[in-house]
């Protein structure tokens, strides 16, 4: 079984530039496997710079690049197993998406301080509390048809 780690320093989808840090430092924290490697999806570092809210969604247009680009990056490497290295729940939409295509049988256990099934509609801009909604199906979806 092929085992990749994915580094996805997202932070604009939880609204803290910390997630970015957090998320490279976790990388270096864990411990080297030379059977897993590390595939990055690349994200600016935070920069300070306000960004709007189209569609409900704050940074909605390199939000959705970045599941994107996760996306692609694991339909090229075609892991059997992710681990997921990242600053908020966000980095999870792709991976969880990814298996579900290649498992039948794929369940996911969700523990988190919030549910994450939010949609942009309810008022919260911040992606990262929609990833769950978004893989059930309704809500808004991140990323239409890849």
């Amino acid at each position: 079984m092929k085992t990749i780690r994915l580094l996805y320093p997202d932070f604009l989808s939880g609204g803290l530039e910390t997630y970015y840090f957090g998320a490279n430092l976790l990388s270096h924290i864990l411990p080297a496997n030379e059977k897993q490697p590390l595939l990055k999806v690349e994200i600016a570092p935070p920069d300070g710079k306000e960004r709007g809210v189209t569609d409900g969604i704050y940074a909605k247009e390199e939000v959705v690049a970045g599941i994107r680009q996760a996306a692609e990056v694991l339909e090229k490497a075609k892991p059997d197993r992710i681990i997921t290295i990242g600053g908020n729940c966000m980095v999870s939409q792709a991976p969880f998406d990814y298996l579900h295509g290649i498992y039948d049988n794929l369940g996911i256990i969700w523990i988190d301080a919030h549910p994450d099934v939010s949609a942009a509609a309810d008022g919260y801009p911040n992606a990262h509390a929609m990833v769950l909604g978004a893989l059930m199906g309704y809500g808004m979806i991140l990323f239409p048809a890849l």
